[in-house]
């Protein structure tokens, strides 16, 4: 039996801070095997093996807490940082008199005012309301955009 709870110990020390699910079942498991194993085996190593499985456990929950506690910190941190990017770009974009669009898989998400009114629209939310720039690319050219497209996501340099 020693062998089985000293590898339930090191299991619950080792994945503990990696299972966020399973975190208070390893620990309580380890320590409801600690303390079988403290009470109710006779054996002089008994003492010692149980003190190690609930020293496994309180180390493994002290790590659980810390390894959290730096992830949302650092979730945090990066929450704040792509804030602060936001609202550079939405600066940049607002002041600028060139048109600004981004669109991902074909779907307008953003013009600012300059880009909707090249197209002659006066704000950008009639312009958003289109769903794509396609409908106001002439019909002849829609082929070359569509291959420069193509060749621009491929490669991402100019054809």
């Amino acid at each position: 039996m020693l062998p089985w709870v000293a590898i339930g110990a090191l299991m619950a020390f080792l994945l503990t801070p990696l299972l966020a699910g399973c975190v208070a079942l390893l620990c309580f498991g380890c320590l409801i095997a600690g303390v079988w194993w403290f009470h109710y085996v006779p054996d002089s190593t008994a003492d010692l093996t149980g003190l190690l499985v609930v020293q496994a456990y309180l180390l493994s929950t002290v790590l659980a807490v810390q390894f959290y506690g730096m992830l949302s910190a650092q979730r945090a941190r990066q929450r704040r940082v792509l804030g602060e990017l936001e609202n550079r770009f939405q600066l940049l974009a607002e002041q600028s008199i060139q048109g600004i669009w981004v669109q991902r898989r074909g779907n307008l998400l953003y013009s600012n005012v300059a880009g909707a009114r090249i197209f002659g629209y006066r704000t950008p939310e009639e312009l958003l309301s289109l769903g794509s720039l396609w409908p106001l690319i002439h019909p002849d050219e829609r082929d070359r955009i569509a291959r420069y497209h193509e060749r621009r996501l491929i490669s991402m340099q100019r054809p």
